[in-house]
């Protein structure tokens, strides 16, 4: 169950909150759910049968304010039971006019259901992050002074988080194209790739940066760009771009006035 006290002023309660359930097959024990809820604040808790006892289809929730002397407004109920069914109740007061009141339950869905267990808190589906494989590939310039010595790392920004910092390559000489695999759990679609140049003095300058991913999309960076002192790292940001119909290329492209980063 969830209950979500309404953020108007003067909508929360230090009195306890207690709770019964009706059924078709009767009802439950009159149950604390909480000690008092502050304005804004959701509330979340689990019944099992041994606690409410077999009722049946869930039809009714009482509330009962003990003592009454807050006026304690709730912007909403819900209750989701282990089929998945959601139960929802509307937005009431309850104050020293009104210390209970039964309400009515209206069904998301309405399937006839046996009620062995409540649970209060509406279970979310975990999502399961499947590894993600990334196939990187960056040419260096072949302008003269533009490879370096240094450690090449790359990370990874999607719409769902990003990756670690990652070790891409020891050393990098001009007009050599490099290539490395990456595997990890996945972070959305991808929208920025991180590049860090530990050897700044050395003034590295790649001609592009293509990431193929998993095997099937590609996102690609067209332009020019250098890290050297004063820039030892660089955000690159992607657009979609639909090369052919059923290929979708990503460019990636370095914002305008901007050195080291992407907003």
């Amino acid at each position: 169950m969830s209950i979500t006290t309404a953020i108007s002023n003067g909508a929360n309660t230090k009195s306890d909150i207690y709770i019964k359930f009706k059924g078709g097959d009767g009802e439950s024990r009159l149950l604390l759910f909480h000690k008092g809820s502050r304005k804004g604040q959701t509330v979340t808790k689990n019944y099992q049968l041994k606690t409410i006892g077999n009722i049946g289809t869930l039809t009714d929730v009482y509330l009962e304010l003990d003592p009454p002397t807050d006026q304690w407004r709730f912007s909403s109920l819900s209750i989701t039971n282990i089929h998945g069914f959601e139960f929802l109740f509307g937005s009431k007061v309850l104050h020293s006019n009104t210390p209970s009141l039964w309400l009515k339950s209206i069904f998301l869905i309405f399937f006839p259901l046996s009620l062995s267990l409540f649970s209060i808190l509406k279970k979310k589906k975990k999502k399961i992050k499947v590894p993600s494989t990334y196939e990187v590939s960056i040419t260096t310039a072949t302008t003269n002074g533009v490879g370096t010595k240094g450690r090449v790392s790359i990370k990874f920004e999607g719409t769902d988080g990003e990756s670690k910092l990652y070790l891409f390559k020891q050393g990098l000489t001009k007009g050599r194209v490099a290539t490395k695999k990456f595997k990890f759990p996945s972070i959305g679609d991808l929208k920025r790739v991180y590049l860090e140049l530990d050897t700044p003095e050395d003034r590295w300058k790649f001609s592009s940066v293509v990431a193929k991913y998993n095997e099937n999309i590609i996102y690609t960076f067209d332009r020019r760009a250098a890290l050297q002192l004063g820039t030892p790292s660089i955000w690159l940001s992607c657009n979609l771009f639909f090369f052919f119909p059923f290929i979708p290329l990503i460019f990636f492209f370095l914002p305008p006035n901007q050195s080291n980063h992407c907003n």
